[in-house]
């Protein structure tokens, strides 16, 4: 039975990665979306990140249990390890991202004596790579190099939608001592599990029952959930 979530921290649970375009993860919500906020950390650091002087950076951090149809990894980035149905894995969004988790959100509908709207432990999500953006200060200079510019949230940002047009970024990028690690984009869809997802969702309920955005303290994650310090939107 879903349970309703009314999260900081996490436990050592792995992050999905994600590399390659279409990259899914699969799972099975077991997380509690205020309790499992917390101000972001600025990658491999413990400098904590402010939208200004006084704002805190804020990013939610999701716990979920993996299911089948996951292609993301886990561990190192150059030798990822498959992800098996039945793991606990983390993913966090802030910004933009975060943005389109609590759209979709709101879309759930009425189900086991839940409102609509209304996240549940068992929600089942669905998280795509579709490519990879980042911030831009010059959108004139980034469209004649070439570079897609779209605004998101009010600010440019160069749009990259294959693996060609991310190598012409990395390596202009690197030229100019810039940053060299793009966001990922993803798609993000949620809905309610169905019936033979069952023990998905009770996998779910039981670790959302232990709390596992209060077993450790908050440890650095990128934005994205895969190891880059991008730029917030």
């Amino acid at each position: 039975m879903a349970i309703a979530a009314d999260s900081r921290g996490g436990t050592g649970a792995p992050f999905a990665k994600f590399v390659d375009l279409g990259t899914t993860l699969v799972g099975a919500f077991a997380s509690h979306p205020t309790k499992s906020r917390r101000q972001k950390i600025k990658y491999g650091t413990t400098t904590l990140l402010w939208k200004d002087d006084t704002t805190p950076l804020l990013e939610e951090v999701m716990h979920f249990i993996a299911m089948p149809g996951t292609t993301a990894g886990i561990g190192d980035r150059e030798a990822l390890e498959p992800i098996e149905p039945g793991t606990h894995v983390r993913f966090a969004v802030s910004g933009f991202k975060w943005g389109q988790v609590i759209d979709a959100r709101k879309g759930l509908p009425a189900a086991n004596g839940f409102g609509e709207g209304v996240p549940c432990s068992g929600d089942v999500y669905e998280i795509t790579m579709t490519g990879w953006s980042a911030e831009t200060q010059n959108p004139q200079a980034a469209e004649k190099a070439g570079f897609t510019v779209e605004v998101a949230a009010g600010k440019p940002r160069i749009v990259l939608r294959s693996q060609d047009d991310k190598d012409k970024y990395v390596l202009a990028q690197s030229r100019s001592g810039g940053n060299t690690n793009p966001g990922g984009d993803f798609l993000i869809a949620i809905r309610r599990p169905t019936s033979d997802e069952k023990r998905w969702e009770q996998l779910a309920d039981e670790l959302y029952l232990t709390k596992p955005w209060e077993a450790a303290q908050p440890v650095a994650v990128a934005a994205n959930g895969h190891g880059d310090d991008e730029a917030p939107f």
